[in-house]
């Protein structure tokens, strides 16, 4: 909180808490009996100071992940969305990520600005910039197409952060071809 400069009296944190999290890694909010099965990124001791002191805001708390599917549809999200894994997942709301230090690989600074022609395609295609045949490479024509559409009308920003974190590799199966994915 120093590094960014935030006022700890001023500042909350917001995850996406599910039930059985709370379960897995034995928190009182669960249960007063438990034993932890696994640990948790938004269960971890820091989080449950924060917590104590009224720092930590966790809506989907107390809803186990087919409740947060129904309330998902229930607030119009389609079912193409809410039946993705994972589900509540990355891409769907602010995400906060605990780490203990800074991780920075060697190709960091330029990753993070192939981060941001992604969400200034438009404006980064105009203006051509060296980069964004890395892009381009990567993509294909309808992504190309649908980033240049979606960034020209919204404003977008996206930041790498330093840290490590954890993905989940997904093969999806088109047409007897096999694509990997890393989400």
């Amino acid at each position: 909180m120093e590094e960014l400069k935030l006022d700890p009296n001023q500042t909350l944190l917001c995850q996406g808490t599910l039930r059985p999290d709370l379960i897995e890694s034995a928190s009182h909010l669960a249960s007063n009996k438990a034993d932890v099965i696994k640990t948790h990124h938004n269960d971890s001791p820091l989080i449950r100071a924060l917590r104590e002191q009224g720092k930590v805001i966790e809506p989907l708390k107390d809803f186990h992940k087919d409740e947060v599917r129904k309330l998902g549809l229930d607030l119009g999200l389609t079912p193409e969305v809410v039946m993705r894994h994972p589900f509540p997942g990355p891409g769907l709301a602010i995400r906060v990520i605990c780490g203990e230090e800074r991780y920075i690989e060697k190709d960091y600074s330029e990753t993070q600005v192939l981060v941001k022609i992604i969400v200034e395609y438009d404006q980064m295609f105009k203006k051509n910039h060296a980069l964004l045949n890395r892009v381009q490479n990567a993509t294909s024509e309808d992504d190309r197409r649908l980033l240049s559409e979606i960034s020209c009308k919204q404003h977008m920003v996206a930041t790498l952060l330093p840290i490590r974190s954890v993905g989940v590799q997904v093969s999806i199966h088109l047409g007897g071809k096999k694509k990997k994915n890393l989400i």
